[in-house]
């Protein structure tokens, strides 16, 4: 076991909270950088931009640490800084490739990371020329170019996920583990960070508080960290069903002011052979009820009663005016609230009548639950027992 020297103990007791925990979420990072690119997916390429940002993150906290502890922590910070330009960037990529399932940069990708590199000359140069990079006037340019920079990424990452969400509706029964919440969250938190950002560059002009306050963004990091951790390593890979679903409408496959009717122009379904296909599906639901098994898709349901997905589709549209995703799920409430009502549901738990009923997890039983029926699971069920 190595000895520590006198003056390592004294650094060591001198870390403050902040910097232990900045420390500790830099280890931790790196090891998640490592477990990311060695975990084999049938598509690295996300894998390694998630861990192309928690490197960035990892080396934010480690720096800013180092930094202090050799009094240089505002210049390295400086140099530093630079690296945030490219957070926007990889973070939306990584959702872009993930979700849609085509991880190939095109040629004029390039100038997503243009930003990085002219700071990065203009630091060199600056330095150069004055000695430091330091300067006053330097800091808030680079902190509100970041800022500004980041904003649209994370924008446009919110509203990819949203619009990836309500794709899923439209060939999955049981979405829950892959509409990317946590990614949402991560950025809504990296997106908070920058708005501190900016309100502290404003009280610095006045207070000079800005050094202060980056002990919080790197903070604020390194619990990104975690939750980028844990999710990713958590986060099933798509299945192909659900890339090809992503690929094929994503916003620049179609227009997202495609109509219905549009959509549907040349199908070969006519409208006699909709309503034999709308009797079919009806009484196939009734017979043999495959919507109480969970993670139902339209492929297994059109398979079932013998038609193209497309056609099955289109029914669900054009016939009913619901997603699968609705259809499938208001048959499984309708049942759920059977058993509810049954002297035999009575007697069992709310959570077993979900499951039974073919729903993945409690929340999204209760959701749907309360948007078909107006009350809760809960609150159904008291409604039955009371006396009439």
């Amino acid at each position: 076991m190595p000895i520590l020297s006198d003056t390592d103990k004294l650094y060591i007791m001198s870390l403050s909270i902040i910097e232990f925990f900045l420390l500790t979420g830099a280890v931790q990072g790196f090891f998640l950088t490592f477990v990311l690119i060695a975990r084999k997916r049938e598509d690295p390429v996300p894998n390694r931009l998630l861990a192309v940002l928690i490197i960035i993150l990892s080396a934010s906290s480690a720096v800013y640490v180092w930094g202090s502890a050799i009094n240089q922590r505002e210049e390295l910070g400086m140099y530093l800084a630079v690296l945030l330009f490219l957070i926007g960037p990889v973070l939306f990529y990584y959702c872009h490739f993930t979700i849609n399932g085509n991880s190939k940069f095109k040629k004029g990708d390039i100038i997503h990371f243009l930003p990085a590199l002219f700071f990065t000359i203009l630091m060199i140069a600056w330095n150069l020329v004055y000695g430091s990079v330091f300067h006053s006037f330097i800091h808030p340019l680079i902190s509100t170019s970041i800022a500004i920079q980041t904003i649209p990424y994370l924008v446009k990452i919110l509203l990819e996920l949203r619009s990836y969400s309500r794709r899923l509706k439209k060939t999955q029964s049981s979405i829950e583990k892959q509409t990317f919440k946590w990614l949402a969250a991560i950025v809504l938190i990296y997106f908070s960070i920058w708005i501190l950002v900016g309100l502290f560059e404003l009280f610095n002009h006045f207070l000079n508080w800005v050094w202060e306050f980056w002990g919080g963004i790197w903070t604020f990091s390194t619990l990104c960290l975690y939750i980028i951790g844990y999710f990713s390593l958590a986060q099933p890979e798509l299945s192909p069903i659900t890339m090809s679903l992503s690929a094929e409408n994503s916003p620049g496959a179609k227009k997202k002011s495609e109509s219905e009717k549009t959509k549907y122009g040349k199908s070969a379904l006519t409208p006699t052979l909709a309503v034999e296909f709308k009797t079919r599906l009806i009484k196939y639901m009734e017979s043999k009820k495959p919507y109480l098994q969970q993670g139902l898709t339209l492929s297994d349901l059109a398979k079932g009663i013998n038609i193209t997905p497309h056609n099955l589709s289109q029914i669900l549209n054009e016939q009913f005016s619901l997603t699968f995703f609705d259809y499938i799920n208001g048959l499984r409430v309708d049942e759920a609230a059977n058993m509810l009502s049954s002297p035999e549901g009575r007697q069992l738990l709310i959570v077993s009548i979900a499951f039974d009923a073919g729903f993945s997890s409690l929340s999204s039983f209760n959701a749907a639950f309360k948007k078909k029926k107006g009350v809760t699971p809960s609150q159904f069920r008291k409604l039955c027992e009371t006396p009439k």
